[in-house]
């Protein structure tokens, strides 16, 4: 946020993000809080497009996007406040934690314990086998070894994603029919805007 307040008091005039701002129009990222939509030109802005920068649209006709010197001032005070309320939230939380250590420093200290927990010892079962050699019957005990189940790991995925670019400068239409689809409609009039159009019935 110091960043952000030390550009917008920068007296150089505004230059376009160098890396290309974004275009996604507030679908993939939140809306700006500062500068939500471009006056000029319309176009919605997302967070990543900073207020201290042009608009991203080349063919904007005035690309500022604090067209007034109210605005800016305006803008800066509602940063200054933000950086303001922030500080103080911080330094009432560090005050908080100190007077917590200070009372636990001050609480009586608690003994530890001197009974430690003894091992789980595994589990036996005993298994009746008979010798086929002497036909004795034999107890014999077995120990199961202890299963231990490896904790589970969750991956958070990456909720960052990349900047959206610009449309493309030419524009994508459909290409004429091929040659023999023409050939086949010889009434078609390449002059209209329209290929069909009405024709009175001559009386």
């Amino acid at each position: 946020m110091q960043h952000l307040i030390d550009a917008l008091q920068s007296t150089s005039p505004p230059t376009r993000d160098p890396s290309g701002g974004c275009f996604c129009q507030a679908r993939r990222h939140p809306l700006s809080p500062y500068t939500p939509l471009c006056f000029s030109c319309g176009l919605v802005l997302c967070a990543l497009n900073k207020p201290h920068h042009l608009c991203p649209s080349p063919t904007c006709p005035s690309p500022n996007l604090l067209s007034t010197p109210q605005h800016r001032a305006d803008l800066l005070a509602h940063l200054r406040h933000q950086l303001a309320t922030e500080l103080q939230k911080q330094e009432n939380l560090k005050l908080k934690l100190d007077e917590e250590k200070k009372k636990q420093a001050g609480a009586f200290p608690s003994l530890p314990s001197t009974s430690t927990p003894k091992p789980i010892a595994p589990k036996t079962h005993k298994v009746l086998s008979i010798t086929q050699s002497k036909k004795k019957k034999q107890i014999v005990t077995i120990s199961s070894p202890s299963s231990s189940v490896p904790p589970s790991r969750t991956e958070s995925p990456s909720l960052s994603e990349g900047r959206v670019p610009p449309p493309p400068n030419k524009v994508i239409h459909a290409l004429p029919p091929p040659s023999s689809v023409l050939e086949s409609r010889p009434w078609r009039n390449f002059t209209l805007d329209h290929d069909i159009r009405y024709i009175p019935v001559n009386k």
